[in-house]
């Protein structure tokens, strides 16, 4: 009897890039970011190495792209705090936006704890320097078409945006690296008085 090899699965460039994201993820939560190789990274893949260099140049960039990942996540809740404010209900949207932004950060606590762990190189200073620039823009924009409705009382939209972000996140960062299961009650309700105090300033 003629054994017939099983066909490789050919996945979506997409899809693919995504499995070494998360193997990367695995092998940095077991073995710590310094003491994670290529090899261990396309092992929990279940990927040939130079399938990892099609992707990635290195770990380095592969770190840099984690983190580029979790900033997209926060650029989708800015696109949408922005479309929200078009409805008439603005801390309705205010506080979905607070509670998915720190959820997101929640549900990404390994990493940020990874991350907190490894010196930052200039790749990833620059990936993260253009996040900050749209995601403040994004944030401003919002916060400028509520004062523009007479929702919020701020005088700078765009200092006002990029110092209520960086304070939740900041809080919420601090919170992750130094409890094991932050109360997630506690910050969501401090986060949430941050913004209102903020945003009628």
């Amino acid at each position: 009897m003629v054994r017939v090899a099983n066909p490789r699965v050919r996945k979506a460039p997409g899809q693919r890039r995504a499995d070494l994201l998360q193997a990367a993820v695995r092998r940095f939560s077991e073995k710590g970011i310094d003491h994670t190789t290529v090899d261990d990274i396309v092992l929990a893949a279940g990927v040939a190495k130079g399938t990892f260099y099609l992707y990635f140049d290195s770990k380095e960039q592969i770190v840099a792209a984690l983190r580029a990942r979790m900033a997209e996540e926060s650029m989708i809740q800015a696109t949408a705090f922005v479309k929200g404010l078009q409805d008439d209900e603005p801390w309705a949207i205010v506080s979905s936006t607070v509670e998915s932004f720190l959820d997101s950060m929640l549900g990404n606590r390994d990493q940020i704890r990874l991350f907190s762990q490894v010196a930052v190189t200039a790749e990833t200073t620059e990936i993260l320097a253009e996040c900050d620039r749209k995601l403040n823009g994004t944030f401003a924009a919002g916060i400028q078409a509520g004062v523009d409705r007479g929702f919020f009382d701020v005088r700078d939209a765009a200092t006002t945006a990029a110092l209520l972000r960086h304070a939740i996140e900041g809080t919420v960062g601090e919170a992750i690296r130094s409890h094991d299961d932050p109360d997630r009650a506690r910050l969501l309700a401090a986060s949430l008085e941050l913004a209102r105090r903020a945003l009628n300033s």
